[in-house]
C-alpha cells in the first residue's frame, strides 16, 4: 500500500516535481545551442527531455526529497 507524503506548498526543495522539471529544463538548455532558436525547436527539445525521465529518476528524486524533509 502506498503512503501519502504531504509536502509544504511552494517549497522547491520539498517538491519532487520541481527537481524533475529542473532536469528537463537543463537538458533543453544544454541542447539548444545552434540556430534556429524557435519555439518549435524548444518544444521538441522539451519533449525529448520528458521522454528521458525514467521511473528510476522519479524514485531517486522522491527519496532525496524524503531525506531532505527528515
Amino acid at each position: 500500500m502506498a503512503t501519502l507524503l504531504r509536502l509544504p506548498p511552494y517549497h522547491c526543495q520539498h517538491n519532487s516535481i520541481e527537481m524533475i522539471w529542473a532536469q528537463i529544463k537543463d537538458y533543453a538548455a544544454r541542447n539548444n545551442t545552434t540556430p534556429p532558436f524557435t519555439a518549435n525547436k524548444m518544444m521538441g527539445l522539451l519533449k525529448e527531455a520528458c521522454n528521458q525521465v525514467t521511473p528510476e529518476n522519479c524514485n531517486s528524486v522522491v527519496e532525496r526529497t524524503k531525506r531532505i524533509i527528515n
